[in-house]
């Protein structure tokens, strides 16, 4: 048999081995292959084949089917077997053309067939077929490959980036919780001070000036006492103690706590409940709090013998408070920010000072699966809705 030797340095379109028990036939398609620039290798039988194979690494191989020590069939079998070389382009070569056998073909893996005697222009285009689908699925996986190196490449530094504002988020809430414990320490002793001072005769110039300290003072300890309850909640710190509460008795106890306030300015509250015996699956101290905001809110817009109008309404999945003022009602601009921290928001004055009492209420009332909305009713006063979540429902606690 006189085959043509290859060079392996010379410049070849691809690998192809020639499995052929045939001399004849394999030096046909060794010149016809080697015409196209093909580096070829050949086995003159299937056991051959399996010893060339791993040292040779074809890219395609045509495989005759019959052969007298192992058939094709057997063949191909180790060869998709094998991970190391399932994944190359098998055409069987065969003088049969019984559909069983092609179909047998197939079955064990091949990728095409090609009858003899084969014509060679019909070999030819097969082979580049299958030569292309195999190079462009390995530039497939190659491309796979680096993208799946970036991939990971960016997950590690997104890890670690996250790693470090982890670290930073903490140590930023960490150092709040302490600065916000830390303030209300002495501005519980100030306000003992002034106390003592607001028993003692003093001109009236004083009393005026250790009013005003007393004003300051206050607001800044619902202004720490604000930031600590927001940076609690953010953080987690906050337990949240789900029970059932009747809701009359929130909007009760919330009347205690503005008594004076209410007293003050000789306001009217008038209460619509929809139901006196309406619960609310919440935290007792957390609906205290938002329900406190938002009165706080109507009083401070309410002017002398105005009416505050307080709405209960309960359905089976949720119920509401509404609490409206008689004031001027909120810009439109406003409404559209209401619930941002540090934006004040305003009906012609500040709402809530620096802009923690709505986005304050919002993160108690989201954290008891409840919402807050705000908007003008029909007579273009303020009303503000707490809506929580009826007794029945679920919560969510994970």
């Amino acid at each position: 048999m006189n085959l043509r030797i290859q060079s392996e340095t010379q410049a070849y379109k691809a690998r192809i081995l020639i499995v052929d028990d045939i001399p004849e036939n394999l030096q046909i398609l060794n010149h016809v292959l080697s015409d196209e620039q093909y580096l070829v290798r050949a086995a003159i039988s299937g056991t051959q084949a399996l010893q060339i194979l791993p040292k040779f690494n074809p890219d395609l191989i045509l495989l005759d089917i019959s052969m007298p020590d192992i058939d094709g069939y057997q063949v191909i079998t180790q060869i998709k077997t094998n991970p190391a070389t399932s994944e190359i382009p098998v055409i069987f070569l065969t003088a049969k053309a019984l559909s069983e056998d092609i179909v047998k073909g197939f079955r064990c893996g091949a990728s095409d067939y090609v009858t003899k005697p084969f014509k060679t222009e019909e070999l030819l285009i097969r082979i580049n077929t299958h030569l292309n689908l195999r190079f462009r699925t390995q530039e497939l996986k190659q491309i796979n490959l680096e993208l799946e190196k970036i991939v990971d490449a960016r997950t590690y530094e997104l890890q670690l980036a996250n790693n470090k504002l982890s670290k930073l988020d903490k140590a930023k809430n960490d150092f709040l919780l302490l600065v916000n414990h830390e303030l209300r320490t002495p501005i519980h002793g100030i306000s003992g001070f002034l106390q003592l001072l607001e028993e003692q005769s003093l001109p009236a110039e004083f009393t005026d000036y250790i009013s005003m300290l007393s004003a300051s003072t206050n607001r800044l300890l619902k202004l720490s006492e604000s930031a600590l309850l927001i940076t609690s909640v953010q953080t987690g710190y906050q337990n949240i103690n789900f029970q059932p509460i009747n809701i009359n008795s929130l909007v009760r106890q919330s009347l205690v706590d503005h008594q004076e306030a209410i007293l003050i300015k000789n306001l009217k509250v008038n209460k619509h409940p929809d139901t006196e015996n309406a619960e609310v699956l919440a935290d007792s101290k957390l609906a205290v709090i938002a329900l406190n905001k938002i009165f706080e809110n109507a009083l401070r817009h309410s002017s002398v013998n105005d009416t505050i109008y307080i709405d209960t309404y309960s359905t089976e999945q949720f119920t509401s408070i509404n609490i409206s003022d008689q004031g001027t009602g909120f810009l439109p601009e406003t409404l559209q920010n209401l619930f941002h921290f540090f934006h004040s928001g305003t009906t012609t004055n500040q709402t809530f000072g620096f802009g923690l009492g709505l986005a304050t209420v919002k993160l108690i009332m989201e954290l008891q699966e409840g919402s807050i909305q705000a908007y003008n009713n029909k007579e273009g006063h303020a009303t503000v809705e707490l809506i929580f979540k009826s007794t029945h429902q679920k919560i969510h606690t994970s």
